[in-house]
């Protein structure tokens, strides 16, 4: 029986295949029945081979040669030299070539992006527990997932595009086109500001309040209004905006951050109807969507400060991690409660001796 994280593999390989299969096209039926570790390194090394034919072509320290029953790379040490003496002439068929050969180039190196992103994608899905959905990736998202990846050689930022296409064919429909033609124009710079304010996004809002630790951890002012900028927040630079939380019929909201959850209860015999509300910098769709793709580390300063300003308020909180079930659920484990500092200073004081 597969694995979660293996069936979600065999899917993204699938999807990709649909959409032409690249480079690994032909690999992927090698797969069966062989150790997948082995055939992975097979995988990479056929990559960095194509990666060095396409910086060889595009540098013209080799041509495509058609002499054999099969077109391949022909480097120069390989070439037939003319003998005697080269007058400098226009040859068609030779710019021809050079062309084709620049295209090739081109072609390779597309395909070179893509499979790295590709790479990325599936060492993630891997570690996912999600079950495999019914739905398939769109033909129009594919096409333009490859196009934009295909155009990316930094590292940094094929991760990102291998994390989009993982998180489209574990739960289609994630992202937009629009998120798509956004990380396009995305720069590292860009990349690594949205990452350091994503442990501090409550639900889709970045708290107020919470300036000073802000600051501490290199997020100004300015930072937030580039991301006002660039799309991504609304209500930097003014009051800001809010949502107010009554309690329901369950009697308790959830705040989810950075895979935890601070937990807001009432007591279901209380008749209170004292509400929570949530000021802050608000996330448009394509910042929710974005902040998804940031694999960051939990701020533990961040989320203690959070939940002890709602126990302030003399609400019953806790806070507690989010682990993914089989079923792709996210529960609560290790939770905690959290008091407010008036009930733990009158804690304290019950537990000291009385004085004689």
């Amino acid at each position: 029986m597969k694995s979660p994280g293996e069936a979600l593999s065999i899917k993204l390989w699938e999807t990709v295949e649909k959409g032409g299969g690249g480079l690994l096209g032909p690999w992927q039926a090698r797969r069966m029945g062989r150790a997948i570790a082995m055939a992975r390194r097979e995988e990479v090394l056929f990559v960095a081979q194509a990666e060095a034919e396409a910086s060889a072509l595009k540098s013209g320290q080799a041509r495509l040669d058609y002499s054999g029953p099969t077109l391949r790379v022909c480097y120069t040490s390989e070439r037939s030299e003319p003998t005697g003496r080269i007058e400098p002439s226009f040859s068609l068929p030779r710019a021809a070539e050079r062309a084709l050969g620049l295209a090739a180039a081109d072609y390779l190196a597309a395909e070179v992006n893509q499979t790295k992103a590709i790479f990325h994608a599936e060492s993630w899905l891997e570690t996912q527990v999600s079950p495999v959905p019914d739905a398939s990736v769109d033909d129009d998202w594919l096409a333009a997932w490859r196009a934009n990846a295909g155009r990316t050689s930094a590292e940094q930022m094929q991760r990102l595009w291998g994390r989009v296409l993982a998180g489209e064919v574990a739960a289609p429909n994630t992202y937009s086109l629009r998120t798509l033609d956004f990380l396009r124009t995305l720069s590292k710079s860009e990349a690594d500001e949205i990452a350091k304010v994503a442990p501090f996004v409550v639900e889709d809002t970045v708290p107020s309040g919470f300036g000073t630790l802000l600051n501490k951890r290199g997020i100004s002012a300015a930072l937030l209004m580039r991301l006002q900028v660039l799309g991504l927040l609304s209500g930097v630079g003014g009051l800001g905006m809010g949502r107010r939380y009554s309690p329901g019929a369950q009697r308790e909201v959830e705040f989810r951050v950075c895979g935890h959850v601070v937990v807001v209860r009432w007591a279901r015999d209380s008749l209170s109807t004292q509400s929570v509300d949530l000021n802050g910098f608000q996330l448009s769709p394509l910042g929710v969507e974005l902040i998804t793709l940031c694999e960051v580390q939990p701020d533990a300063e961040f989320i203690e400060s959070f939940a002890d300003h709602l126990a302030n308020q003399h609400l019953e909180v806790s806070v507690c991690s989010l682990e993914r079930g089989p079923d792709g659920r996210a529960r609560r484990v290790n939770c905690r409660a959290v008091k407010n500092r008036l009930t733990e200073l009158l804690d304290r004081r019950s537990d000291e001796p009385p004085e004689v």
